[in-house]
């Protein structure tokens, strides 16, 4: 554990971290700890890892490796680290990656986590239903986020969920409308792009988006992408 040292002037996560085969906890609170985060988790036993409140920058490791971590707090960067959130689909107790630049879809999370903490993103997709039937699932944060669809009024009977500030279509868990239904399994194939999530707003796919036109009859008759 290198934290409580205030003093310590700005440093990077070493790469002989990889000698430490048998390290399972490695904490930095209190620290200047920046730079990127080194790809070295393949090498280590890790099971928590705590790095919040730091100036952490960059995309995560490629290594799926990382994603063997039971308890991840990555939360609160001051700029914010990057990628999609596919590697975390098998983590089997809790994550926050609160107040970060992660974006892209939601992957499948049912494999594990218990406790789920993405808020201020910038996550895209249709909210996931199956998050809702999780067994083992307990609370979720999604908020701030870019997540479109219908309201996922299902997460509510059935765990502990925050959603709030995301890009919905409908207030309710009332189905979108069938050009929306479209618009939006065309935009899944397409990986959700957060430029189409950002630019589309309620449930007309005419209004207030650059990426279509419409006739007068309020008919999508050209698709930008």
């Amino acid at each position: 554990m290198l934290g409580g040292n205030p003093f310590l002037s700005t440093w990077m996560i070493p790469l002989e971290f990889t000698k430490l085969g048998n390290l399972i906890a490695f904490s930095t609170y209190n620290t200047n700890l920046g730079g990127s985060i080194p790809d070295i988790f393949h090498s280590l036993a890790l099971k928590n890892l705590s790095l919040y409140d730091k100036n952490l920058t960059g995309s995560l490791p490629p290594s799926s490796s990382i994603s063997q971590v039971e308890d991840l707090l990555l939360q609160n960067q001051k700029v914010g680290l990057t990628r999609t959130i596919d590697l975390f689909s098998s983590m089997t107790y809790s994550v926050n990656l609160g107040f970060n630049q992660f974006t892209g879809p939601i992957p499948d999370l049912s494999k594990g986590s218990k406790l789920l903490y993405f808020c201020n993103n910038n996550l895209t997709r249709v909210f996931p239903p199956s998050l809702a039937f999780h067994p083992s699932l307990v609370v979720t944060f999604f908020d701030d986020n870019n997540l479109q669809g219908p309201f996922p009024i299902y997460m509510f009977l059935h765990k502990f969920a925050s959603v709030d500030n995301n890009n919905f279509y409908t207030n309710t868990a009332d189905l979108c409308d069938s050009q929306v239904t479209i618009l939006l399994e065309i935009a899944r194939a397409w990986m959700y792009p957060y430029e189409l999530s950002v630019a589309w707003e309620g449930n007309d796919a005419c209004r207030n988006s650059s990426f279509v036109t419409c006739d007068s009859e309020k008919s999508i008759i050209v698709i930008y992408l």
